[in-house]
């Protein structure tokens, strides 16, 4: 288990996302530097013949580029639409994490991949997921969008961790982008390396925890609570 520590908010720069254009998202430097890591032996056996794998394949090929021209709402509408009737289990979840790199050099690869794999994990009947990401180059955006269940990502994320969570956990064995909890409204958000800038930005609700090192917390955040390294530091 993770020892008790929290992070904090974020500004209207993401608000951006919801009149449907890019959001734009800050530069810390200090947190760029995400390398890719060896992926563990096991995970770098090809996947074996697995029918639910190939119909998630072919759920990303019929989704289409993620165009924020056509609008965010519309795109991630047809992603969850689309993943409804996926049968799918969290080791087939696991086993696709590892068939994503075959499709991060697609345009907006980072969104797509993280609303995926949200979409997937709520129509999933299990509870508990992980994700691998250490032997993908690009980092995935939005892992855990409007999550309610239990994710254990082995490697580092992007932005916007835990979007407008409900309620679960996610845990990072790694680091995190920027707006980490972001809109967030429930459940709890574990980091234990470092985490970029604005964290819980329009929080509303949950908690969460950082260990590692943090660029900013958000000016703006409504409820919730932030911790780091076992300390409070919203609200103080």
């Amino acid at each position: 288990m993770l020892t008790d520590y929290r992070a904090i908010p974020m500004d209207a720069e993401v608000l951006s996302r919801r009149s449907d254009k890019p959001t734009k998202l800050a530069a810390s430097s200090k947190f760029r530097g995400f390398g890719t890591e060896p992926l563990h032996e096991a995970r770098k056996q090809e996947v074996k013949s697995n029918p639910v794998v190939d119909e998630m394949k072919k759920a990303w090929t019929e989704c289409g580029i993620f165009n924020f021209i056509t609008g965010w709402q519309k795109c991630c509408g047809r992603i969850f639409k689309r993943l409804e009737g996926i049968d799918c289990s969290s080791k087939d979840i696991e086993d696709f994490c590892v068939v994503l790199a075959q499709f991060q050099d697609e345009k907006e690869f980072s969104i797509k991949a993280g609303l995926f794999l949200s979409a997937l994990i709520k129509y999933s009947k299990n509870t508990e997921f992980v994700i691998h990401t250490a032997h993908l180059v690009v980092p995935i955006n939005y892992i855990g969008y409007r999550n309610t269940k239990d994710i254990v990502v082995v490697g580092n994320a992007g932005n916007t961790v835990g979007d407008e969570m409900r309620s679960g956990t996610i845990t990072v064995k790694g680091n995190v982008r920027d707006y980490a909890g972001n809109e967030m409204k429930g459940g709890s958000i574990y980091v234990e390396g470092d985490v970029g800038e604005r964290v819980g930005c329009l929080m509303d609700g949950g908690e969460i925890y950082i260990r590692g090192a943090y660029a900013s917390i958000a000016v703006t955040i409504g409820d919730g609570k932030i911790f780091h390294d076992g300390e409070q530091i919203y609200p103080k």
